[in-house]
């Protein structure tokens, strides 16, 4: 389910705090409507990166060093307060996965978790428009997942079943595009917009031994010229 939306937080009852190089990433006890024994990850990129990292796959060795643009904290565009973190790449693959991961450690182990989630971002991206290998908004889709393993690249492919462009799969599931209908076509200015993965889209995820799960947030990419987003808000919970 998707909805333009202004940018928000969200607040709930914290019983760790991680502070990695600056970064505000907490974890929690669920908000009051979450079922019993859940956790919680939010995080707004305000004060940096923490432990979030950007990979990719479904390109070539060659094709990954060439293709990032400009990622990492920034300061977020068009006036609008705080930071974000930019995803700016082109897609000479034409099927490039472009994604964050985040390490959720601390859970009870080999536990299996319902994963719902809400990304909100900052998109250039109109919708309706037409551009080479599809269109700028449409074919850039939004995935939320979750896994046991770090997810990466192996070989070609991401060593996860994240589906294949518009298609969610087993470990991450579509939550939306990334094209604004607040926006036109050559426009060059920016648009909030929030994303929300529910629990009946089915994502679901087993910790590991050491109580750990990976998540995820990235975009599939059929759209072959520059793709950029400021990513702003991310909370994902896990609830068992």
């Amino acid at each position: 389910m998707t909805k333009d939306a202004d940018m928000h937080r969200f607040w709930t009852l914290p019983i760790m705090l991680f502070s990695l190089l600056g970064c505000r990433a907490e974890i929690h006890l669920g908000d009051p409507i979450d079922p019993p024994g859940s956790r919680t990850v939010t995080t707004d990129f305000n004060n940096g990166a923490g432990q979030w990292r950007v990979a990719v796959s479904d390109v070539s060795d060659s094709q990954r060093d060439q293709m990032l643009l400009s990622t990492g904290i920034a300061p977020l565009p068009d006036d609008v307060s705080g930071q974000g973190y930019r995803l700016l790449f082109d897609n000479p693959s034409a099927d490039a996965f472009v994604f964050l991961r985040y390490p959720l450690s601390g859970l009870p182990v080999s536990t299996n978790y319902r994963v719902t989630a809400s990304v909100t971002l900052l998109t250039r991206a109109g919708t309706g428009c037409a551009g080479v290998g599809g269109a700028p908004g449409e074919s850039v889709v939004v995935k939320v997942g979750a896994v046991s393993q770090r997810p990466q690249a192996e070989g070609y492919y991401l060593n996860a079943d994240k589906g294949n462009g518009s298609s969610g799969g087993s470990d991450a599931k579509v939550v939306g595009h990334i094209g604004s209908s607040q926006l036109g076509c050559d426009s060059n200015n920016y648009a909030a917009k929030t994303l929300d993965l529910s629990a009946q889209q089915g994502l679901s995820v087993v910790s590991d031994p050491q109580g750990l799960v990976w998540v995820f947030v990235g975009l599939d990419a059929g759209y072959e010229g520059d793709t950029s987003v400021y990513l702003t808000d991310i909370r994902i919970t896990l609830s068992p």
